[in-house]
């Protein structure tokens, strides 16, 4: 069997629960799982600006030993691991494949367009959207392929499926504790249909990593929204299905307009519960209308607040998409998508 190097931010120490490291941990453990542990080594990047010397000896290293590289950079040192990387394959006849999280790559490589020649002599690039797919192909890559986000999850049988109905309705966030995941809106969409309904209709409660930027304005919004939400903390991915099914409805106001295929709503439909969100650039590669929840346009409360509204004066209607969320779910399980990595590694071999 040959041997595969995964470089990423692990955080095996903290295990965060961003984006990130999830994304590359979830890899990490389902090539395991399928080639076997003693085939898949890995190195971490987390920190790797105080130990530079010590990091460029471990992939060294790597590329010596490895027949295959994956790579999961931050976009602060993609340009560094990109053209390494590239010099490693040409040196040592090796693979490499640039596994994408998030949806900012396109942005990125027309602003830098050194990272061009680095990342289009690559095996692969793999992004979780289309839309992302064909910005990259309009800039001139040909090494480009749809691999969508993964998460190791229990999807819910139906016979599981939380369908009771009952006030205040729950609604909960589930991502990093930011302006740019729109928290505020969430908090405020639920303090105003709480006031035109002149009654406690639903009640927030708010899951994740507090941004060290955002602590302040979060505390603020603790103290003032107290009767209508609540902060708890963060939980364990493994813990997130068992979390989110008790909920009506998991809202991703997100204002990032280059999100990629969001684990939270995995989670989401991991427990069958039906969405609302905003309809960000890559929103249709994952989110399906009228069958894993309701969009809204991005970037307007308004039309958040319209859309919501219509979820809470039909439930019934809202929570008939329990069931079809969770066939949506199963897209996005691992082994489903190793699948797919295998032949992009593998298959012409």
């Amino acid at each position: 069997m040959k041997k595969i190097c995964v470089i990423g931010a692990f955080d095996f120490e903290k295990m965060s629960t961003g984006g990130q490291p999830v994304k590359t941990r979830e890899l990490f453990y389902a090539l395991g799982k399928k080639y076997g542990t003693t085939n898949i080594c890995y190195v971490e990047t987390i920190g790797w600006k105080n130990h530079p010397v010590q990091l460029l000896r471990q992939i060294k290293k790597c590329a010596r030993n490895a027949d295959k590289i994956i790579m999961l950079p931050a976009s602060n040192g993609l340009g560094i691991f990109a053209r390494l990387l590239a010099y490693y394959k040409r040196k040592y006849n090796i693979s490499v494949y640039y596994d994408v999280i998030g949806g900012w790559l396109p942005e990125i490589v027309q602003q830098k367009k050194q990272l061009f020649t680095p990342l289009s002599t690559f095996d692969g690039i793999w992004v979780e959207t289309t839309s992302m797919k064909n910005n990259l192909e309009t800039i001139g890559f040909r090494n480009v392929t749809v691999v969508p986000n993964f998460k190791h999850l229990n999807v819910l049988e139906k016979c599981e499926l939380k369908t009771e109905i009952s006030y205040p309705l729950k609604v909960c966030t589930f991502s990093r504790v930011m302006k740019e995941k729109g928290i505020e809106d969430a908090v405020q969409v639920v303090e105003d249909l709480n006031r035109r309904y002149n009654r406690n209709m639903l009640h927030l409660d708010v899951f994740g990593q507090i941004d060290e930027s955002f602590k302040e304005r979060f505390e603020e919004l603790q103290n003032t929204h107290k009767d209508c939400m609540t902060y708890c903390g963060v939980v364990p991915p493994n813990k997130s299905v068992e979390t989110i099914k008790f909920y009506f409805a998991l809202l991703f106001p997100t204002r990032f307009y280059t999100e990629g295929i969001p684990g939270t709503l995995i989670d989401a439909y991991s427990a069958g519960v039906p969405v609302i969100s905003s309809r960000w650039e890559n929103a249709e590669d994952v989110f399906v209308e009228n069958v894993t929840g309701w969009s809204y346009e991005f970037d307007n409360y308004e039309d958040f607040l319209l859309v919501f509204d219509k979820a809470v004066m039909n439930p019934d209607e809202f929570v008939k998409m329990k069931q079809s969320a969770l066939g949506v779910a199963k897209r996005y399980k691992p082994e489903e998508v190793i699948k797919q990595i295998d032949l992009l590694m593998f298959g012409a071999e």
